[in-house]
């Protein structure tokens, strides 16, 4: 299935540690579904962005030889060890050059056939649209009991630190448009697991709706993720989160944006539209413009993150298979 004649493009952001097993499944996936899965969607692929997070074993020969092979897979290659998760997609999501992201994990847990639940959500009005494995809809797979257990512990802990009314933070599958997600993600002090939590509270901070979408969700047993260090860690960075950011403003007031209107101004053009609301509960004044697919490249198009300082550490990437390409990390500040 082919996508219609000027549908938005679409990168597939994954990140990848020690991942030499589970990456031929990946990539034969992403070669065989992704193409027809994104036209399903009303969005055209156009890339898999694939972030090795430092790894030891062959997952970079591996990422080279199936870049040599798919026109498809670009490669992000770091030279500074193994950062954590969320450094791996915010440094995907740098690299990415479709219209929006899809990030997911490389066990593809949550099936591609889902992505046209999310982007059902986006053309109905979300801004963010994110899987979520509890509630009416949503089908879990084959999950241990005591990950499941963990799970609902950590969501009530977000919940009580956070404020995000959310059910399902950490589910992998979230589709946004790659100006939002580079805006969100620019700004980024925890770089590992609980990376979901501090997007989710810069989106509701920058008044952009979020929608959680019922998905299937089958957990892979060779999963890298060590469940009782991860959920320490992750406790630790959501209660850092929450001192730094709940209630911090994390958007500029209508007043700032008019004395600035080119900040916010959407491009014009001939691709199909969306509309994106700002959340109700948020004070700030109208309504986002309506979204032009592919034209939220300035970086005005989300309001302004706030940022405690301006630091940044070169980070050498090596995408497409070209070694040394400059990127910048994340700012420490937030």
């Amino acid at each position: 299935m082919k996508a219609a004649a000027g549908a938005p493009s679409l990168s597939i952001v994954i990140p990848a540690f020690n991942e030499e097993q589970r990456l031929p499944r990946l990539i034969g996936e992403l070669a065989s579904s992704a193409e027809a899965m994104a036209a399903g969607s009303g969005l055209s692929f156009l890339e898999a962005v694939v972030v090795d997070d430092g790894s030891t074993d062959s997952t970079p020969d591996l990422l080279r030889e199936a870049a040599a092979v798919h026109a498809f897979v670009r490669v992000v290659i770091g030279n500074d060890g193994n950062r954590g998760k969320g450094a791996a997609i915010a440094a995907g999501v740098r690299a990415a050059r479709g219209d929006y992201v899809l990030l997911t994990d490389i066990d593809l847990s949550t099936p591609l056939s889902d992505l046209s639940h999310l982007a059902r959500a986006l053309h109905e009005g979300a801004a963010i649209a994110i899987g979520s494995r509890v509630g009416r809809g949503s089908l879990v797979k084959n999950a241990p009991a005591h990950r499941k257990r963990l799970g609902q512990c950590f969501n009530l802990t977000v919940r009580g630190l956070t404020g995000l009314r959310l059910g399902d933070t950490q589910c992998g599958f979230k589709l946004l448009a790659t100006a939002d997600a580079r805006q969100l993600l620019g700004v980024q002090i925890c770089r590992g697991w609980a990376y979901d939590v501090e997007l989710l509270m810069r989106a509701r901070g920058a008044g952009l709706k979020v929608v959680e979408v019922p998905v299937t969700y089958v957990h892979d047993p060779r999963s890298r993720m060590n469940v009782a260090s991860a959920s320490v860690r992750m406790l630790l960075d959501v209660i850092v989160l929450s001192l730094r950011l709940r209630g911090r403003r994390l958007y500029r007031s209508a007043d700032e944006a008019d004395r600035d209107p080119g900040r916010n101004a959407d491009a014009g053009g001939d691709q199909p539209r969306l509309e994106a609301h700002r959340q109700a509960e948020q004070p700030v004044e109208g309504t986002r413009s309506e979204r032009q697919l592919g034209a939220l490249a300035s970086p005005g198009a989300l309001p302004e993150l706030a940022g405690d300082d301006d630091r940044r550490q070169q980070h050498g990437v090596e995408v497409g298979v070209e070694h040394g390409l400059p990127a910048t990390s994340p700012r420490e500040g937030a």
